[in-house]
């Protein structure tokens, strides 16, 4: 007899005979009790209670029962799991969705029953019934009842239990003890089905995976030792971690389908266990237990892998910050024996301004003690004005000196009176003082004002002069911790040819700047780069410096939204085979003797690279040499 029944009570003879036809297909699986009174119904009740058997469905007609939603719960008392389906008039209908909304009743009927309605919702609860049983086999009543909804819940059972096999307290167990378990259940069930050869063994340095290629299988080590080789960025293969015992070989690739991360050889004659993807998927549906157990090993050597990159990269972080930090000190060394270097010839430039202060106080002295009380009133008159002009007018040319002069000679005492004329701009005054009798007496007296002016505009230049090259070694010498700022870039290139005037008294230099806005960068590391870039330059010209022929040419434009510096000698030039090294640390072009410790190039590639800019060379043996910078233009 089956396990679980069906009990339909009804006293029409005709809804009866309709609800017989409708169980009929589910009596393979259900035994059927009829029942058209109560005393029938007290019969199967015992009937269930003697023989244990389960009740899974329950239908009644409300004709039987005054309130029979409630007689329904108490006849199922016993088996809490049964569905609960009453028929009543469609007029009575109303009274029953309480009772369904519940929980007492899981459907009901309207009479005139329909067959194929009726059989479908006996289907539907029966079906509820059996996904409600955890201990049997709900495929086996696929045949009778809803085989699609069976399957999903069969499904969803199987998931839940791998969940629940998954958050087991693996973690309790150490790794050791994890992969004895795996390679356990692996060798016992290849031991009986090792019919693929799917257990092997390998003599030493046999490969497993090679780097970079497709891999289609998945070892487990039960005995030996592999270790994981990676290729560098030289070619060499260099030992990344070893695996023993109860280790996985291939798994991310196996897995994610990409191809090796690495190339894995046996150390040592080595047992394994191989599989490939169908083989796999054998085992696994095979044995319901080995899946947890795979997928938990295998997450936690993805884990262990995840560790060790994690360690790896905050070891290497750790040793770039201690190599930033030798860098940095190394080139702040460089930049101050470059200074060291740069000093000797500023403090020497410094001699000429200093000198001409001094002189010009002299001469200023000179003229303001002289006594002007007696002097002339047209020179008066003109006194401010000429003042004013010496101390912003550029001297003249001597060309145009002398040609401006000459066409005025015939209108003043002497050649030199003319000149005095056009020097202190009296060009429109020399109408009026062509004609005075004092002629001469008045130019004389202007000039003491034109020297006066003339010397307060050289005592400013030469202060002026003095403040630039204390400001450009400032700049250079400060520290790189700078902000970015908003700046004109041929301020820092002008700084630089500050510096270096002293060694550039026999070089031309030729300044092609074009109109730039102002940019967003670090200025004073710019300036670190051409200060590197203008001295390389000015070395390499070191012989044609001698004879008066060395050719200094700095080139600014915009190209779109970038920045172009050029900065172009023509020296020595750089040999062909050179010039792929000149950025690298510690490499020089000067001779044995010259100094040069090869950081120079190296810090203005660092430098252009943090602005996100480039740096290139283009250079020919006795022709010269162009260092181009590119930076981006942010304005």
């Amino acid at each position: 007899m089956t396990h679980y029944c069906v009990l339909c009570i009804e006293d029409c003879p005709y809804s009866l005979s309709l609800l017989q036809l409708a169980l009929k297909p589910f009596e393979r699986k259900f035994t059927l009790l009829y029942a058209s009174n109560a005393e029938q119904v007290q019969q199967h009740i015992q009937f269930l209670n003697d023989t244990d058997a389960e009740l899974a469905l329950l239908m009644a007609s409300q004709s039987l029962y005054h309130d029979s939603s409630q007689r329904l719960s108490e006849l199922s008392r016993n088996a809490p799991n049964c569905r609960k389906i009453l028929s009543c008039d469609p007029n009575q209908l109303q009274n029953l969705v309480v009772a369904i909304n519940e929980g007492r009743l899981d459907h009901c009927f309207t009479y005139p029953l329909h067959a194929e309605n009726t059989h479908t919702v006996i289907k539907k609860e029966l079906t509820e019934f059996i996904i409600s049983q955890s201990k049997i086999d709900w495929l086996s009543y696929g045949s009778v009842l809803n085989s699609q909804k069976i399957m999903r819940a069969y499904i969803e059972k199987r998931i839940h239990a791998y969940r629940d096999d998954f958050i087991r307290d693996y973690h309790s167990i150490s790794d050791d003890e994890l992969s004895e378990k795996v390679c356990t259940e692996l060798d016992d069930f290849f031991t009986e089905h090792n019919k693929d050869n799917t257990i092997r063994s390998y003599s030493t340095s046999h490969l497993l995976t090679k780097e970079g290629q497709a891999n289609q299988f998945l070892w487990f080590i039960l005995d030996g030792q592999v270790a994981l080789y990676k290729q560098d960025e030289y070619g060499k293969r260099r030992e990344v971690v070893r695996h023993g015992k109860g280790g996985i070989i291939g798994g991310m690739s196996f897995v994610t389908g990409e191809k090796s991360f690495s190339t894995a050889l046996t150390l040592s004659p080595t047992k394994v266990i191989k599989l490939s993807k169908s083989t796999f998927t054998k085992v696994m549906q095979s044995n319901n237990a080995l899946l947890p157990l795979f997928t938990n090993l295998l997450l936690r050597h993805f884990n262990r892998r995840l560790q060790r990159s994690i360690e790896t990269k905050l070891q290497l972080e750790h040793t770039l910050e201690s190599l930033k930090a030798a860098q940095s000190r190394l080139v702040e060394n460089e930049k101050m024996v470059v200074l060291g270097q740069l000093v000797a010839g500023v403090a020497h430039e410094l001699n000429n301004p200093i000198s001409a202060i001094l002189r010009s106080s002299d001469t200023l002295i000179h003229e303001i003690t002289r006594d002007t009380e007696y002097f002339n009133p047209v020179s008066k008159r003109l006194s401010k004005a000429v003042l004013e002009r010496a101390l912003v007018a550029n001297p003249l040319p001597t060309a145009i000196l002398r040609k401006k002069s000459n066409a005025i000679s015939h209108l003043v005492p002497s050649k030199q009176h003319a000149k005095m004329v056009i020097m202190m701009g009296l060009e429109s005054d020399i109408a009026q003082l062509s004609q005075h009798d004092q002629c001469s007496t008045i130019l004389s007296e202007l000039e003491h004002y034109y020297t006066a002016g003339t010397t307060i505009r050289s005592i400013n230049v030469c202060s002026s002069r003095i403040a630039e090259m204390v400001k450009s070694l400032k700049s250079y010498a400060r520290a790189d911790d700078e902000s970015v700022k908003k700046v004109d870039i041929h301020e820092g290139i002008e700084d630089t040819l500050v510096i270096f005037e002293n060694h550039l008294k026999n070089v031309e230099v030729e300044r092609n700047y074009h109109n730039i806005e102002p940019i967003l960068c670090r200025p004073n590391a710019l300036q670190q780069v051409w200060t590197n870039l203008v001295s390389n330059a000015i070395d390499a010209m070191d012989n044609k410096a001698m004879d008066n022929e060395a050719k200094l040419t700095i080139h600014t434009q915009k190209l779109k939204d970038t920045i172009e510096v050029t900065v172009e000698d023509n020296g020595q030039g750089i040999e062909a085979s050179q010039l792929d090294h000149i950025f690298k640390l510690n490499f020089t072009t000067k001779k044995q003797g010259d100094f040069g410790l090869g950081i120079g190039l190296s810090v203005c590639h660092q430098i252009v690279r943090q602005h996100h800019g480039s740096i290139n060379v283009k250079s020919e043996i006795g022709k010269g040499t162009q260092m181009i910078v590119r930076l981006p233009f942010t304005p």
